[in-house]
């Protein structure tokens, strides 16, 4: 469902709450090394196409992973909560530059003023629980890149994994990319909150490529150092054959 006006979504104030703090918690303070970030920046310089952007399951962050990429002409943000979103909406209509960003944007041999073109480039948001079937339904459009942080991760096993490539599929343009990192939750993390995603692995990309007849142009784990929630990242890219 598009979002054409946050005054007309019901929020749940609790939800909200939750945005906020993880907003402020994780996207405010220096960058951290060693998550796989720095191997993700790198492949969207790469891979990152130029044209249309919708990033899957955004949360507060897009505009965070918008700083390596070029050529984007509109940015399409959609996530499960409409709360992530208005934070969102709101850090992006801001000229806030918190140091994680200042951070990323000397990474990347960035400027300030290519964060401000970005923020003039986010053109809608969207309701979209990505674990499920949407394209056809919360939105219809296809787009020369879509990307998915940490989305589908939360897939209860691989073969949902494998059937959330499916659902965005229809979403990407002929010869456009979808580029993809999921976490890999540590047994610590499991034994506080469940949700076991063992399965993510390389192999498990090299399957989703082949059903749905894709072309896999990177898949790489990478191990994430000194956080005891998370053992690792995959970062992967897919390409849509052209007809």
């Amino acid at each position: 469902m598009k979002i054409d006006s946050f005054d007309d979504i019901k929020l749940d104030p609790a939800q909200y709450s939750r945005a906020k703090q993880y907003f402020l918690e994780y996207y405010q303070g220096p960058f951290i090394y060693g998550q796989g970030v720095e191997e993700l920046l790198k492949i969207l310089e790469c891979y990152g196409t130029k044209g249309s952007w919708l990033d899957l399951g955004s949360g507060p962050s897009t505009l965070l992973w918008s700083i390596p990429l070029s050529g984007i002409t509109s940015i399409t943000c959609s996530d499960k909560h409409p709360e992530m979103l208005l934070i969102l909406r709101n850090f992006v209509c801001s000229r806030k530059i918190p140091k994680c960003y200042k951070d990323v944007l000397e990474i990347c041999s960035r400027n300030v003023d290519h964060l401000a073109d970005m923020r003039k480039k986010f053109s809608s948001y969207y309701e979209i629980d990505a674990l499920r079937p949407w394209h056809g339904h919360a939105l219809s459009e296809s787009f020369d890149l879509v990307t998915e942080f940490g989305c589908f991760g939360i897939s209860p096993s691989a073969e949902a994994f494998i059937d959330c490539v499916g659902y965005v599929k229809p979403a990407i343009t002929p010869g456009g990319r979808f580029i993809g990192a999921n976490w890999v939750r540590s047994n610590h993390y499991v034994s506080l909150y469940g949700g076991k995603n063992s399965y993510l692995c390389t192999e498990l990309i090299v399957s989703a490529a082949e059903i749905h007849d894709m072309e896999l142009l990177h898949a790489e784990m990478i191990p994430v150092k000194g956080d005891p929630y998370y053992d690792a990242v995959i970062v992967w890219v897919l390409n849509k054959k052209r007809i």
